[in-house]
């Protein structure tokens, strides 16, 4: 969850490599995957979706979807572009 919050790829693909509990949630109900689209960080979102094989449409308990997070936090910067039109080309 800290590499997808900070946005650190190659740790993610180590603990992902390593057979980390990929769907292991926080007390609010996001995935790792929830929150590296909700800080608009590009590469992690893909690292957990290509080799993680994460969901990008799962819901927390409020209904938000990684791909919602991304779209929230367009006003923010570029970097949440880049995810959002990641995410919409997923299943």
């Amino acid at each position: 969850m800290w590499s997808a919050l900070k946005g650190i790829p190659e740790i993610t693909q180590l603990l992902l490599e390593d057979g980390c509990e990929k769907n292991t949630t926080n007390d609010a109900g996001f995935t790792a995957l929830h929150l590296a689209a909700q800080n608009g960080h590009i590469n992690v979102t893909r690292c957990l979706v290509e080799l993680g094989i994460m969901n990008p449409w799962v819901k927390t308990p409020q209904g938000d979807t990684p791909y919602n997070l991304a779209v929230s936090g367009l006003e923010n910067g570029p970097e949440y572009k880049e995810v959002v039109e990641y995410l919409q080309m997923k299943p």
